[in-house]
């Protein structure tokens, strides 16, 4: 144990935990049980530097990326802000080894992908024309 965090009886764990974050350093393998992953939490401790290893709750589809051979496998974790069609995309270049150099550049073309996404949002008209779309 590196580092802890004491809150009240309605204290939330996932809270608590994101304090400690600020003990990570790269070189550390930090774990958590399986009602500690959000995707939120597990950015913040991806920045970290800190080497991940969580469970998660067996409801949590993770796809195959790469089988490994002790029968562990990679998987993809992918915001889910994402629209699933584009988080099917991501899903499908991974698979097919398509990559990006690393974690940053990544996130960067998710937020640019939202940010070209929302550039419309308060356009009644387009909303107008999505909405029909979207009942057809």
């Amino acid at each position: 144990m590196f580092a802890a965090a004491i809150g009240t009886y309605a204290s939330d764990e996932r809270s608590l935990a994101a304090t400690l974050l600020d003990a990570c350093e790269p070189g550390m393998l930090l774990t958590a049980d399986r009602n500690f992953y959000g995707y939120g939490l597990w950015q913040q401790a991806l920045a970290t530097g800190t080497d991940l290893l969580w469970r998660v709750n067996m409801n949590l589809t993770l796809p195959v990326i790469r089988a490994l051979p002790d029968g562990s496998y990679l998987s993809l974790l992918v915001d889910p802000r994402i629209p699933v069609a584009k988080r099917s995309r991501l899903i499908a270049d991974a698979l097919n080894g398509a990559d990006h150099a690393d974690h940053d550049t990544r996130n960067q073309m998710i937020y640019d992908y939202i940010a070209r996404r929302n550039q419309h949002a308060e356009d009644q008209k387009l909303r107008q024309i999505v909405q029909r779309a979207n009942v057809a």
